[in-house]
């Protein structure tokens, strides 16, 4: 009997909205989706004063960001490679959960990295943060602003 994978619910019809966007409105989706990320990781940052490398990735996210280039996105996704295997997360300074944001800003599947985007939020939140990206996406391609990420 063949083994069955559960697929998060919508993520068939976020697939289908991906596929119909234009370049450039993949760049607006990838944008809220690193944004969404951003958000949900930023919550559960220590108080400065006890940061050992947690704001790393977003740091790197939000560069990305601010010059959404390929050349961005490639230092985001060497930044979450360098910290595994020599960083903060490879040693434990904080969990890797915290490189989520620079491995969605590096992510050139823009489906994997909303689901990355999903996932760093809680829980009981994951579901609601699904639905939000394919409103997000539904409102691309109808040419508007996709609603503020709560």
């Amino acid at each position: 009997m063949a083994e069955q994978t559960s697929t998060p619910s919508g993520a068939n019809e976020l697939e289908e909205l991906v596929r119909a966007m234009t370049p450039a409105q993949k760049l607006r989706f990838k944008q809220a989706v690193v944004r969404q990320v951003i958000h949900f990781v930023s919550k559960r940052l220590p108080p400065e004063e006890e940061d050992d490398g947690h704001r790393g990735g977003i740091i790197v996210a939000t560069n990305w960001l601010n010059e959404p280039t390929d050349e961005k996105a490639r230092d985001a996704s060497s930044f979450a490679a360098s910290e595994c295997w020599d960083g903060g997360a490879r040693y434990d300074d904080y969990p890797k959960s915290f490189l989520d944001p620079a491995d969605v800003a590096g992510a050139t599947d823009l489906c994997s990295a909303a689901r990355i985007a999903a996932q760093a939020a809680p829980p009981t939140e994951q579901e609601e943060a699904r639905q939000w990206q394919i409103a997000a996406a539904q409102a691309i391609l109808q040419g508007q602003e996709p609603l503020p990420i709560v």
